[in-house]
């Protein structure tokens, strides 16, 4: 993973610097949705998000069990330094945002009219540096919120850009994206616990995320249920045609669910010859799983259903090797006109 976002404040990345960020951006997203358990996939994905966004560390703060300070538990680049504990106010930044649960962008650390600018009384920790002897520049903060209920389960920090400039607006969005991900996966991570707090809620259904991840509310999604039982329909066409859920969230769900990455619909995919040949065509449509590449750590598959893969004895048969990822049905429906330009029969 190797883009960066190097843009200016208010300036606008050149297209293909945008799309390069965007795809990295999408890698992480999808390894966070894919992920058991919150502390291990925090740990793992630090250094991913320090690439991504071109800046020098990485802090994640968890709100304290007295509710009202919040408490480093992964810190990049500070080893030698104890968990810091901070109020929940306006005495640090990373407090600030917790406080006023918003994103917030800050150019010079040490420029005390910019900090009034966010708030009169924000000033900035200027302890850490001097024991530290780092120098605080570049700081984009946002909160981690339960969608829901607005609750406030953390902060995560971005320190110091590679390339000495502000963040800039692409990388203001993309953060925002991330912490999202942190707040839906905190709460519905599927197994295991979490060394961060709270512990993490199981989902009940494959679409769950899209409720504890915030892309539409539970009432909406209690009428989709309720549409599609009485319309006879699949709730995932509800969702899309009637809600008008992205199909990129929907697979974000989907991957969430099951613990496998998604994998969107590509018209221009590489049919993999060698490992189709010998399906049936009929088979890959009833069966719902093909194997769409193969990689040096296996054979990847694409099902809407991965944990009937792993049971499957066919699937064992034809491929010694597997490692799954999932699609939501319209992508499927999507994919299986072009079967018929292979070589399957």
């Amino acid at each position: 993973m190797s883009s960066v976002v190097h843009s200016q404040s208010g300036a606008v990345a050149e297209p293909a610097s945008k799309l390069a960020f965007r795809k990295s951006l999408q890698l992480v997203l999808d390894k966070i949705a894919a992920s058991r358990k919150f502390d291990e996939m925090l740990n793992a994905a630090s250094a991913e998000f320090l690439t991504v966004f071109g800046a020098d560390r990485f802090t994640f703060y968890a709100v304290g069990d007295d509710k009202v300070s919040i408490i480093s538990r992964l810190k990049t680049g500070f080893h030698t330094l104890k968990d810091l504990k901070l109020p929940i106010g306006e005495h640090s930044i990373a407090g600030y945002v917790a406080l006023s649960k918003r994103l917030v962008n800050i150019k010079g650390a040490y420029d005390d009219e910019e900090l009034r600018g966010h708030n009169p009384k924000l000033r900035f920790l200027r302890e850490v540096d001097r024991r530290t002897g780092y120098r605080s520049k570049q700081m984009l903060a946002a909160p981690i919120i339960l969608p829901q209920v607005n609750e406030l389960v953390g902060v995560a920090q971005l320190i110091n850009t590679k390339n000495d400039q502000p963040f800039g607006p692409i990388a203001e969005e993309g953060f925002n994206e991330i912490c999202k991900a942190l707040a839906a996966r905190f709460l519905g991570a599927t197994k295991g616990g979490s060394d961060f707090g709270t512990g993490p809620v199981a989902a009940k259904s494959k679409y769950d995320y899209l409720v504890t991840g915030g892309t539409i509310p539970a009432e909406k999604f209690a009428q989709a249920q309720q549409s599609a039982r009485s319309q006879g329909k699949d709730l995932e066409e509800i969702l899309v045609a009637d809600l008008g859920v992205p199909l990129n969230e929907i697979g974000r769900a989907l991957g969430g669910y099951f613990g496998v990455p998604y994998m969107p619909f590509k018209a221009d995919r590489v049919k993999p010859l060698d490992l189709i040949k010998n399906l049936p065509r009929e088979y890959v449509v009833a069966s719902h799983w093909l194997p769409i590449d193969e990689t040096p750590e296996g054979v990847i598959v694409m099902a809407l259903d991965p944990e009937r893969i792993k049971a499957s004895r066919v699937a064992a048969m034809c491929l010694a090797s597997q490692k799954s990822r999932t699609g939501s049905r319209r992508n499927a429906s999507l994919f299986r006109p072009s079967m018929r330009s292979t070589a399957v029969n």
